[in-house]
């Protein structure tokens, strides 16, 4: 938020110019951990645009996943990663503060990935879903298997190990996006048909 300046004639006038307030809201819809198999990330992020809870605000939004496209780890700038440097993010009313957005580089994060700070507010209000993220609390995902953290990318329910997940409710400071030591339920086993988790779709400006 701030002011710049217009020139009108020989005057200047003040113009008041805003940053938009992006919003985070979690999808209706629970998925499995293959959710994202043989979907690319246009097709994932239509997941949360045309989902139930989408907010009837014209914007398009973007699944916060850690995808083998939106999320690689040899490409350091990502691939249609959502979240904007030094932006504060909502929940679904626009005037609760979630978490503001730090900067690519950040130390202690993710080389190359934008990350979300501490948690301000829970996503979700009264409710506490969980939500498949992929993420470890510094915005670190391993898609090469050697921590199989996020199910093959979401593409499989019979891949070892186990799908990262984030606590909606839970307010967590820090690990909002995983919250590995706030509660037991940071986590969910990749096989099997049950149980489903929802995702964080994230406004884009």
């Amino acid at each position: 938020n701030g002011y710049k300046l217009a020139m009108t004639g020989t005057s200047p006038v003040a113009v008041l110019s805003f940053r938009p307030a992006l919003k985070i809201f979690v999808t209706k819809l629970g998925f499995l951990a293959n959710f994202a198999s043989g979907l690319n990330d246009a097709q994932i992020d239509q997941l949360c645009n045309g989902d139930f809870n989408v907010p009837n605000d014209g914007s398009s939004y973007r699944a916060l996943v850690a995808t083998a496209n939106r999320y690689d780890p040899t490409n350091k700038n990502g691939y249609g990663w959502g979240i904007v440097a030094g932006q504060t993010y909502y929940q679904i009313d626009g005037y609760t503060p979630i978490a503001v957005a730090g900067t690519a580089g950040e130390s202690g994060f993710a080389p190359g990935y934008i990350p979300l700070g501490p948690e301000l507010n829970p996503v979700t209000i009264g409710q506490n879903y969980n939500v498949w993220t992929g993420f470890d609390p510094s915005f670190n995902a391993d898609l090469l298997g050697k921590l199989p953290s996020n199910c093959n990318g979401f593409t499989s329910t019979s891949a070892p190990g186990y799908g990262l997940i984030s606590l909606s409710g839970d307010n967590a400071g820090a690990d909002w996006i995983n919250p590995i030591n706030s509660k037991s339920g940071s986590q969910l086993s990749c096989n099997g048909d049950f149980p489903a988790a929802a995702i964080y779709c994230v406004q884009q400006p």
